[in-house]
């Protein structure tokens, strides 16, 4: 009895193997840390690290690292709300470069870049139209 349980538990097939998950460096898990809330952190410094590194990447010319920045970079702007957005273009100028990636000679990237920017300039018209316009005898003329 105990050969014809044996030769059933090897006659089983073997269950596929869990997929392997890439282990993150460093740099890609800097400014974003959990908490209560089910988004990410991202401070305009964090954006003006991945700037930087935009630029470092940019210059390279390896396309397939430029695409892995913006796509870092588009998943920490799509959190911060679009008032947040606003400031953080006005104050790490990023926008100025993923701009100049419009231009790219790899078409995905010009893609991506080209997408990526209408996205913030959507999220920027939304918080421009939402600030109090001021008129001139307000503003102290």
């Amino acid at each position: 009895h105990l050969a014809v349980h044996a030769r059933t538990i090897l006659a089983m097939p073997r269950r596929a193997a869990p997929p392997r998950q890439r282990q993150l460096r460093l740099q890609e898990c800097k400014g974003i840390c959990r908490s209560r809330r089910p988004f990410l952190h991202t401070t305009a410094k964090d954006i003006a690290d991945m700037r930087r590194w935009l630029d470092k990447e940019a210059k390279g010319g390896d396309p397939t690292s430029v695409l892995e920045v913006l796509r870092h970079l588009s998943v920490r702007m799509r959190h911060l709300s679009n008032a947040d957005v606003l400031l953080t273009l006005r104050r790490t100028g990023v926008g100025r470069i993923c701009g100049a990636l419009c231009r790219h000679s790899d078409a995905e990237v010009a893609g991506f870049a080209r997408r990526l920017i209408a996205s913030w300039r959507s999220a920027v018209a939304v918080a421009k139209s939402h600030q109090p316009q001021q008129t001139p005898a307000a503003a102290g003329g």
